[in-house]
């Protein structure tokens, strides 16, 4: 069985479509499903992942699991980065795994590999973002990989991070995220978000953009994953 570990549902929603008899369990974020011959875990830590080592040794006390994926969106951090490209972590995760999908993709178009760095909160602004990819020469930011990366490198288990570019560089988020999202139940605010944009009517056309890339984005990674899952560990 394979990990596929993402932050929220809403940025799963895409491949548990494609995944074959997939059905929630009775733990909460947790579903299974199959592809192909596969059987595929899909988890959700919630956003900055602050309690992603205890659910490692969750999921490997309850499942047979013989490799892990953290995959999401994450801000792009490199010019040539545009919404819906592709980041395949460079920086960590297994080698041979990363050969493998390497030789799958070969030719493939938007898929980047490079360093992807995990910070402790969102990089909001345009200007903190071109800080950050000058301070760390990553090609995208998340919350969770490094930590998912370090409970997998400590527990010997294959890992890799894929990450889909929500916003681009030169771009800051249309909403700050303390605004549309709720840490503490891990769920968006539909009505604090639409309260905003009535106050704040410029910002409902960059909003829009914003809402419109992020469909075809989590279709993309979808396709992504599945290469990735068809070249994972043998058992």
């Amino acid at each position: 069985m394979i990990a596929v570990v993402f932050a929220l549902p809403e940025e799963s929603q895409g491949f548990r479509r494609q995944l074959a008899r997939f059905l929630w369990s009775q733990f909460p974020g947790e579903g299974v499903g199959w592809l192909g011959a596969t059987q595929v875990l899909v988890a959700h830590v919630g956003v900055g992942a602050s309690g992603a080592a205890q659910r490692g040794h969750v999921w490997l006390s309850r499942y047979p699991l013989r490799g892990l994926i953290c995959a999401g969106f994450a801000g792009g951090l490199d010019p040539r980065l545009e919404v819906g490209a592709l980041v395949v972590a460079a920086n960590f995760g297994d080698p041979a795994w990363r050969d493998r999908l390497g030789d799958a993709l070969r030719g493939q178009e938007s898929v980047f590999w490079g360093a992807l760095t995990t910070q402790s909160a969102v990089v909001e602004e345009a200007a903190e973002k071109a800080r950050l990819a000058l301070e760390t020469g990553a090609l995208a930011v998340d919350l969770e990989s490094a930590v998912l990366a370090a409970f997998c490198r400590d527990a010997a288990l294959p890992f890799l991070a894929l990450r889909v570019v929500s916003d681009c560089v030169a771009e800051s988020l249309p909403v700050p995220m303390g605004v549309w999202f709720d840490p503490e139940r891990q769920r968006p605010k539909p009505g604090a978000l639409l309260a905003y944009l009535l106050r704040n009517p410029r910002q409902i056309p960059p909003f829009l953009r914003f809402a419109r890339g992020l469909a075809p984005a989590r279709r993309k990674l979808g396709g992504l994953l599945l290469k990735a899952l068809e070249t994972a560990p043998p058992r």
